[in-house]
């Protein structure tokens, strides 16, 4: 969720970061960007986010079919 933080100043490493993709190692293009891909934490992290966005697409499905 560091886009949120950061604002629209995460647009340009992001697009940094989409432009090394294919030329150096996944590892080395995150670390670039600030992301350490090799700790836990960051994918503990990214799977919080993604639990969160499907409880939410859940509780809305539920509340369009009336349950």
């Amino acid at each position: 969720e560091r886009y949120k933080s950061e604002g629209p100043g995460f647009a340009q490493t992001y697009r940094q970061l989409l432009g090394q993709t294919g030329s150096a190692s996944a590892v080395e293009v995150t670390r670039k960007a600030g992301f350490d891909i090799e700790k836990p934490e960051f994918w503990l992290s990214a799977l919080s986010i993604f639990e969160r966005q499907t409880v939410e697409f859940e509780n809305l499905v539920a509340d369009v079919l009336g349950r």
